[in-house]
């Protein structure tokens, strides 16, 4: 085994209070297996690695990190964390405060009032309730927006041109 690797299961039976049977017993080795692989003779498999991770998750979340990566995988991968959300590409808008101000909210009623030709008053409780219930249901305004695209060219006679 790895010098890494066996340091890296070594830390995992200390974090978890396990000896040579119960670490066995965690991954679904034996006992002598476990002492081959102190004796640098072979090493857990990477599904072995997957579980030991998941399993010194709560306790060292750290640790699992460095045992998912000897895995060939992450704790993202494993679902022992969600992933980070990705970084805005380079040509998106960084405007993104924390509390929209309200003229930026007002451009996307007026946007739609005006597209219904109706009072910005009339259409405002309409959106509320259509918004609320995108982010209940864990959609993204591009959901949204591409699913609505969707269904409009559906029903748009053919050859009559698309309004942005």
């Amino acid at each position: 085994m790895h010098p890494d690797l066996l340091l890296l299961t070594i830390q995992a039976r200390h974090t978890l209070m396990l000896g040579q049977k119960g670490f066995g017993d965690l991954l679904g080795a034996s006992r002598r297996t476990v002492q081959r692989w102190d004796g640098g003779k072979g090493g857990p498999s990477a599904d072995q690695l997957a579980r030991l991770a998941s399993a010194v998750h709560p306790r060292d979340a750290s640790l699992a990190a460095r045992i998912a990566a000897a895995a060939g995988t992450t704790i993202e991968q494993l679902g022992l964390v969600r992933p980070e959300p990705a970084a805005a590409p380079a040509d998106t808008p960084a405007l993104r405060p924390s509390s929209p101000p309200s003229h930026l909210i007002d451009t996307v009623l007026c946007a739609a009032a005006e597209a219904l030709n109706a009072s910005p008053s009339a259409v405002r409780p309409v959106l509320l309730v259509a918004f609320r219930r995108a982010r209940e249901v864990g959609l993204r305004v591009e959901d949204v927006e591409h699913s609505l695209e969707e269904a409009m060219e559906k029903v748009r006679p053919k050859g009559s041109r698309r309004r942005r």
